[in-house]
């Protein structure tokens, strides 16, 4: 059944969001189908098939709640991992609910966040990793939510971690390798943050992860530096 012009405006509808994703892969620079087949998955129609050069790539926009019901997206995840040159993409729709943040609350902007960092290090240095941990990963959101508004001016309220860092994905905020590098490290985070110890809790997790912040930060710079020189 074809979408409804209704569907493709309504912004809780599958199709809605698939048509944006859509927009932000061929603003990219990507080729992009849509309810387009795949050759080593017969009878499956992708929503998204997006094409840049030799980079390929499986799009699927789904709600977190289809993905509990739905096996195609595990077999489809492992039809795509052998195949040379492809990648697959799941970009979750945003779910209606936010996080609640107290009255008066606001982002940090990027001084301030890059100032959390310098408390971090302290806490590193102190042989604090855990609290070190937290408040490096609670400016790297700081960041990455900030980015992403200068880059979509769409203003993120306080979205679940994992939605912002693959809404920040889908926007080119950061990249596909900086998406799984952050998706790696959130359950030690999580574990850290609910009062759980865990012996990957080391120097070398928080060191990396205020490196990360850094080459974000520094890499957003580079970009605004390029476009403003650019006649």
């Amino acid at each position: 059944m074809s979408p409804t012009e209704r569907d493709l405006n309504d912004e809780h509808s599958e199709y809605y969001w698939a048509k944006k994703t859509a927009t932000e892969y061929r603003e990219r620079g990507y080729e992009v189908e849509t309810e387009a087949p795949l050759e080593f998955l017969p009878n499956f129609r992708a929503d998204i098939i997006a094409r840049k050069g030799d980079d390929k790539r499986v799009v699927e926009v789904k709600r977190r709640t289809v993905l509990r019901t739905d096996p195609m997206i595990n077999r489809l995840a492992q039809a795509v991992e052998p195949e040379p040159g492809w990648n697959f993409d799941l970009v979750l729709i945003p779910e209606a609910m936010q996080l609640s943040a107290p009255d008066g609350s606001r982002p940090l902007g990027i001084d301030e966040a890059l100032h959390c960092l310098s408390g971090a290090d302290h806490l590193l240095k102190a042989g604090n990793l855990e609290s070190s941990l937290l408040v490096a990963w609670s400016a790297c959101e700081a960041v990455i939510r900030t980015l992403l508004e200068i880059e979509t001016d769409v203003r993120d309220e306080v979205s679940p971690t994992s939605q912002l860092i693959d809404s920040a994905t889908m926007h080119g905020v950061i990249s596909h390798e900086d998406r799984d590098y952050l998706k790696q490290l959130l359950p030690l985070r999580n574990a850290v943050a609910h009062g759980m110890s865990h012996s990957d809790v080391q120097d070398a997790a928080v060191l990396g992860l205020l490196e990360f912040i850094h080459h974000v930060v520094a890499d957003a710079s580079s970009d605004d530096a390029e476009a403003s020189s650019t006649p």
